[in-house]
């Protein structure tokens, strides 16, 4: 089976988050992914999202997130681009969860859901990329 893959751009605004989720969520059920993958993956990208609007655009505003999903037999692959100023690769690490601030437990449940989550290098001045991929899960356990 060929790789299938779903492109979406959306202003960084949080009311277009449940859109997204939606279509993310209706896309990689097509693809006979298990709801345990489905699941995490919408919980990742919706908190992913959620941090690029806060942090690195500093609130909600017009400017471009980027999401790309590609569904593999194996894996599924979540590619987020901004055109944020850099964000410091460090800040991007897990903390621990019981010395993270009220709603910062965001990157914790990412790295939780996700078998890699990897900061890519930006070609041109601006910006930030981001990698998501998850081992796809067996439908009937999640594991």
């Amino acid at each position: 089976m060929p790789p299938s893959s779903l492109a979406l751009q959306i202003p960084a605004r949080p009311e277009r988050l449940a859109r997204v989720r939606r279509q993310v969520r209706a896309f990689l059920s097509g693809q006979r992914v298990s709801a345990c993958d489905v699941e995490a993956i919408v919980l990742a990208l919706d908190e992913a999202c959620t941090n690029i609007i806060r942090h690195a655009y500093g609130g909600e505003c017009d400017a471009p997130i980027s999401i790309d999903l590609e569904v593999t037999p194996e894996a599924i692959t979540v590619l987020l681009a901004d055109s944020a100023p850099r964000v410091d690769k460090d800040a991007l690490a897990p903390g621990a969860p019981a010395a993270t601030r009220p709603g910062g437990l965001g990157l914790h449940f990412i790295h939780q859901l996700m078998d890699a989550v990897e900061p890519l290098p930006e070609p041109d001045s601006a910006g930030n990329r981001l990698r998501l991929w998850r081992r796809r899960r067996n439908q009937d356990t999640g594991l």
